[in-house]
């Protein structure tokens, strides 16, 4: 009888020997994808409050980069030669405004010489001595001569004009920039998006717009007295001076170091990589990474549930199936990477549509792995 058990329980052990290698390489397979996907999930749904403050970050790097333009073109204006010819003639023009110095042009056209001049006599007699001497009238003949047709008088064709000029109207050339630069500045639309960052930029550009609304009631104000109405809404910039405008390009202005140090906060860095990537690479490696390990845990699950121990004991799958809470942390697990694809997508639409195609194929694998069945 003691041999009959033995036997019995060496063949048990001889037949669950080759079907536990099969379900022990599948489990081991979906082990590693799985804490792959679940490890890559979780950075990206801690990458999504980052990602909710892109278009800020953007906006304040834009707010610095338009300052630190306006500070080196308001810098250029000293050196321009036709501002420098302008204030030597008219030491009141610091106090144009922007307007006014914006529609100022020199005339740089050279000169004729006395002797390039021509009369209005010699160039008609000049015009006259250039045509045919014969008008194409048939000349007259002898009676006995065969009759002759009479020609057409020939159509001159006017002559090009000669000994023109085009003028040279140079500007202000700085100006147009500062215009442009300030009316950029001014969009309130972007001050928002920029204050939205972080409590220091939003103090430090407040402070600014209220300097700009301060200046520019300033410059409008003998307008207002006037009973004049502005037609433009908003702030028109041209009504600014230069006094003021150099007021507005040194208040709270930012610094070169600071645009780089929101540049490294608006990329991530993975430790196997050892780069650090902007926010539109990091977001598509995320996508792809999701899809390529939610793929090969399809595969190795889809092979596990061939077995007919499934789910075997000793493995993963038989770990999770053990009670009702952990089958439900399973579909919840299932879930997890679709869900995280979805919403980095979302945050990151404006940036590129592949995020977004990536997300339904990762969503589409999960689908695949639910339809297998439950464990």
């Amino acid at each position: 009888m003691g041999l009959i058990l033995v036997s019995t329980v060496e063949s048990r052990n001889d037949i669950k020997t080759e079907w536990s290698q099969h379900d022990d390489n599948c489990s081991k397979s979906c082990t590693r994808s799985g804490v792959a996907v679940l490890v890559l999930t979780a950075f990206a749904l801690s990458i999504l409050p980052s990602l909710g403050k892109i278009e800020s970050l953007n906006a304040v790097l834009g707010y610095i980069t338009k300052r630190i333009t306006l500070k080196e073109d308001f810098a250029r204006l000293p050196s321009d030669p036709v501002w420098k010819r302008l204030k030597a003639s008219d030491p009141s023009a610091e106090t144009w405004e922007l307007g006014k110095l914006l529609k100022y042009t020199e005339d740089r056209t050279p000169k004729k010489s006395t002797s390039e001049s021509v009369s209005p006599a010699q160039s008609s007699k000049e015009s006259i001595e250039g045509l045919p001497e014969k008008t194409g009238v048939a000349e007259r003949v002898s009676p006995e001569s065969p009759p002759v047709e009479v020609k057409e008088e020939a159509i001159l064709s006017p002559r090009a004009p000669t000994r023109l000029t085009a003028r040279e109207l140079r500007s202000i050339e700085p100006i147009s920039i500062i215009i442009k630069t300030l009316e950029e500045l001014s969009d309130t639309a972007f001050l928002v998006r920029a204050q939205k960052y972080s409590y220091r930029y939003e103090n430090s550009i407040y402070r600014w717009f209220l300097l700009l609304n301060r200046l520019y009631e300033e410059a409008t104000s003998d307008d207002s007295s006037k009973g004049r109405e502005t037609k433009t809404p908003g702030i028109d910039i041209s009504k600014l001076t230069l006094p003021q405008v150099e007021e507005l390009v040194n208040a709270n202005l930012p610094e070169i170091s600071e645009a780089e140090r929101l540049l490294k906060e608006a990329s991530f860095t993975f430790p196997s990589i050892g780069v650090p990537l902007d926010i539109t690479s990091t977001t598509l490696f995320v996508e792809i990474g999701l899809l390529l390990l939610t793929s090969y845990f399809w595969i190795w699950y889809r092979e596990a549930r061939i077995s007919p121990n499934f789910p075997a004991s000793g493995t993963l799958f038989g770990a999770l199936a053990r009670s009702a809470s952990s089958r439900f942390m399973f579909s919840l697990l299932i879930l997890l990477p679709p869900i995280a694809a979805a919403l980095v997508a979302l945050r990151t639409v404006w940036l590129s549509y592949w995020n977004v195609f990536f997300a339904v194929l990762v969503t589409i694998v999960a689908f695949l792995i639910r339809r297998q069945g439950k464990l």
